[in-house]
């Protein structure tokens, strides 16, 4: 199994999925579906927003940073990266291979059925000598 790349996720998106995890409408592992990350990392997420919570209030509205846009489509490319890292066939022609293989091999079991019939129209009857055996009385 190979290990997926290491991804930087932004603050903001660690933000909405540890408030997501605050309010407990989903249980951890709905939200790391949705989100497509590891439960422990919400975890992790979750325990960092709560610590950090008093600082929100304690810094001025001025000098706080805004927060950046969050990119939606990045999950998604993950999610279709994910679906095609080492498979370079799509499901269709994966299924075509597959009937390939099924048919060659249902071809080939024909043959040798075949290649008997063949032989055995071919090879003339041999009758195997009777022996003899003499009673004993």
């Amino acid at each position: 199994m190979s290990r997926r790349p290491r991804l930087n996720h932004t603050s903001a998106f660690k933000a909405k999925v540890a408030i997501a995890a605050i309010k407990g409408d989903r249980t951890l592992v709905q939200l790391a579906e949705q989100f497509d990350i590891h439960p422990n990392q919400i975890s992790s997420w979750k325990d960092q927003l709560l610590e950090g919570a008093a600082d929100v209030f304690a810094t001025s509205s001025s000098a706080r940073p805004s927060t950046p846009e969050v990119d939606i489509t990045a999950r998604e490319d993950r999610r279709r990266r994910r679906r095609t890292v080492g498979c370079k066939m799509t499901r269709t022609e994966l299924i075509i291979q597959l009937l390939k293989v099924a048919i060659g091999l249902a071809f080939g079991a024909y043959f040798v059925w075949w290649s008997l019939q063949v032989l055995d129209r071919l090879t003339p009857e041999y009758d195997a000598p009777t022996a003899v055996v003499a009673r004993a009385s």
